[in-house]
């Protein structure tokens, strides 16, 4: 499997808010598409801050680090 079967990033040229790799969500006609997992983590990861990729993409671990420090509480559903 490719990543381009499960997200299609937003082109560079038209993104004028956010950092430079927020995902598009695809067209989904069905429920069990919506609920599968790389459809809902796109609003998450499209709202990470834009100075995040300043540092905070340069490396795995500091990628991890900042990761774990954001607050996901609003994404949470019980």
């Amino acid at each position: 499997m490719n990543q381009s079967d499960f997200f299609t990033f937003a082109d560079r040229t038209h993104s004028t808010r956010g950092h430079a790799y927020k995902l598009l969500p695809s067209h989904c006609r069905v429920d069990v598409r919506k609920c599968f997992f790389a459809e809902r983590v796109l609003k998450p990861w499209n709202s990470l801050h834009a100075e995040a990729e300043l540092h905070h993409f340069s490396s795995l671990s500091v990628f991890k680090r900042f990761i774990f420090s954001v607050d996901w509480s609003e994404f949470v559903t019980c």
